[in-house]
């Protein structure tokens, strides 16, 4: 921040050396590094103000929505465990076992 008021207060006085008028020199280094500087180190400190304001309001805790992961076993799984959500609840379902397919066989052409 001040570093910009810095540069902006060596600008300013490069600029007025090139006044050759003493006293419109002396009227703008017045009305510049008196009335205007004051002014930009102002709105500085408050947009840094309005900027940290800003953050303190949106910040959000680090813990507040950590997601922890792991795999594990269906039989290993609790649903009464506070800590441990599936991903799906359809992994937690018990499905019936089905009989596995049997394939029938084609029927057979009689070659001629």
């Amino acid at each position: 921040m001040m570093e910009r008021i810095a540069d902006i207060q060596q600008h300013i006085r490069k600029r007025l050396s090139e006044i050759d008028d003493l006293k419109e020199r002396k009227a703008a280094r017045e009305l510049l590094l008196e009335g205007l500087l004051p002014v930009f180190h102002l709105m500085e400190q408050r947009y840094l103000d309005l900027e940290h304001q800003i953050r303190r309001e949106i910040e959000i805790p680090n813990e507040k929505y950590a997601v922890y992961m792991t795999v594990i076993r269906k039989e290993d799984y609790d649903p009464i465990n506070g800590t441990l959500y599936p991903v799906s609840s359809e992994r937690t379902e018990q499905k019936k076992e089905r009989e596995p397919r049997r394939e029938e066989p084609e029927p057979r052409r009689e070659e001629r």
